[in-house]
């Protein structure tokens, strides 16, 4: 949405590429043809969207998945859809992270070993996973807690996200494997049983927010 915004306000000083009538026709009668073939296909979306809501509203697991912070009617079906039906199909989070890219890949070869970005894998899942974190720091107080500090340790916004999507997969497939919807209070006394230092930091996350 900032990225929108930001375009609609540099609307009013752009400058046109060109003042030629034939080729500004000629660009006009294009657009127009696109957007002819765009709306019939926005109502079969919209009816397909339709279709998928309410699918999910009959999902033994909808409860479950509409229960995590910021992921809303969009985001709840696209986590229930990565995790799937069966129970069975993955023996830990960590499979999850790998399949969905969130989990960096590492390399070696002979005493180099080197991490990076993990290109081999189904961009629409990663970039979920990344989109449901993200919207989730303004609706969980550990998750913005967590993002906040690693943006103090220098992490930039994108790989502070991913750091917070890594959690996430763990805490979905927990709730998942344990059939139980996602509590916030549950979480965050688990958090201080364990002496997690996010833990410390939350109570005076909230009174700063």
């Amino acid at each position: 949405m900032a990225v929108i915004e930001k375009r609609l306000q540099q609307i009013p000083t752009t400058q046109p590429l060109t003042t030629e009538g034939d080729v500004i026709t000629t660009s006009v009668a294009m657009v127009q043809a696109i957007v002819n073939h765009l709306r019939p296909l926005m109502v079969s979306i919209k009816e397909l969207d339709k279709q998928i809501a309410e699918l999910f509203a009959k999902h033994e697991d909808h409860e479950l998945f509409s229960s995590f912070p910021g992921a809303g009617e969009g985001l709840s079906t696209t986590l229930a859809f990565s995790a799937g039906a069966d129970r069975d199909r993955f023996e830990s989070a960590e499979e999850i992270q790998q399949l969905s890219g969130i989990a960096p890949a590492t390399e070696r070869s002979g005493k180099t070993c080197w991490v990076h970005h993990r290109f081999a894998c189904p961009k629409f899942l990663r970039q979920s996973f990344h989109e449901f974190a993200a919207q989730s720091i303004a609706q969980s107080a550990w998750a913005r807690t967590y993002y906040k500090r690693q943006r103090e340790r220098g992490n930039g916004q994108q790989a502070a996200v991913r750091s917070l999507a890594f959690r996430r997969i763990q805490i979905i497939y927990r709730c998942w494997q344990m059939r139980v919807p996602y509590s916030e209070q549950t979480y965050q006394q688990a958090l201080r049983r364990r002496g997690s230092p996010i833990a410390r930091l939350i109570p005076l996350a909230n009174q700063a927010s």
